[in-house]
């Protein structure tokens, strides 16, 4: 639940920032996107692609009871099939 309300507070932020700078400065911030992308795409794409490779290092903890439940749900599985 909390990361909803975290995605949902960062999506709000985000539009009232648009708002913000949009009234402020009459220059809609999407064009500012725009042309970082245009002008630093290798460096967007590497900083990218190097924040992927190290989040997926992070391994997925299962605890002892899930691995427990995971286990006897394949086994039945595989006995429903006369997998052996």
């Amino acid at each position: 639940m909390s990361v909803l309300v975290s995605a949902v507070l960062e999506i709000g932020s985000l539009i009232l920032l648009n708002l913000v700078l949009q009234r402020k400065f009459s220059f809609p911030p999407l064009f500012q996107i725009a042309f970082v992308l245009e002008t630093q795409i290798i460096t967007v794409q590497t900083k990218l692609l190097l924040t992927i490779l190290v989040l997926l290092q992070y391994g997925l903890h299962v605890s002892f009871p899930m691995a427990a439940r995971l286990a006897s749900v394949a086994l039945q599985q595989l006995q429903r099939y006369h997998i052996r």
